[in-house]
């Protein structure tokens, strides 16, 4: 990286810098390389003087980490999350996940379909789509104002993410947690003719 060319002092493997080491040019990058490349744990501080703290894959912030934006001599501001690529993603890793489900829940699939609202539409699907006749959801983190039947789907509305919940429909239940808002669409499949 030519903002850090200069001066280098730490470990090195055929020629480049490989495990951990200090280099400065413009810039200062302290922590672990992998074939010339900051790799690993390390911290970047810019001319500047703000700087990352973090995990990095070949060169580019990759993984956990703070950037920490120098104000002036009193403010900071401090961004923790996970990055990927040099971009950031957010403060969780994941954008959902599901944590327990029934035996015959055979796939659950999650799509964000915009930003420009907050809810959250259940579909069932067994070879086709099947009418949801009763639904709880219990939040465990997070709220939502209102639970809508629409056809053949259930939407929550109003939701503000983080959101944890549990589902329970009559046979179908699951834990999932969806950290980054937006409108977002859950499509269950299970099969009917799975017997307990």
């Amino acid at each position: 990286m030519k903002s850090i060319q200069g001066a280098y002092e730490g470990q090195c493997k055929k020629g480049l810098a490989d495990g951990y080491g200090i280099a400065i040019g413009t810039d200062k990058y302290e922590g672990y390389f992998k074939k010339g490349w900051p790799d690993g744990k390390g911290k970047y501080t810019w001319e500047n003087g703000n700087y990352y703290e973090g995990e990095w894959k070949k060169g580019e912030m990759d993984g956990e980490g703070k950037m920490i934006h120098i104000i002036d001599d009193q403010k900071k501001e401090i961004t923790r999350g996970f990055w990927e690529k040099g971009e950031y993603i957010g403060i969780y890793k994941e954008s959902y996940e599901v944590f327990n489900r029934s035996s015959n829940i055979t796939n659950i699939d999650f799509s964000l379909l915009n930003n420009k609202t907050n809810e959250i539409r259940f579909i069932l699907f067994s070879g086709k789509q099947l009418e949801i006749e009763r639904i709880s959801v219990t939040p465990t983190i997070g709220l939502y104002e209102n639970l809508q039947h629409t056809g053949n789907s259930v939407i929550l509305t109003n939701v503000e993410f983080p959101f944890r919940a549990y589902v329970n429909m009559p046979q179908h239940n699951f834990d999932f947690v969806i950290n980054q808002s937006g409108n977002w669409q859950i499509r269950i499949e299970v099969d009917l003719e799975f017997s307990y």
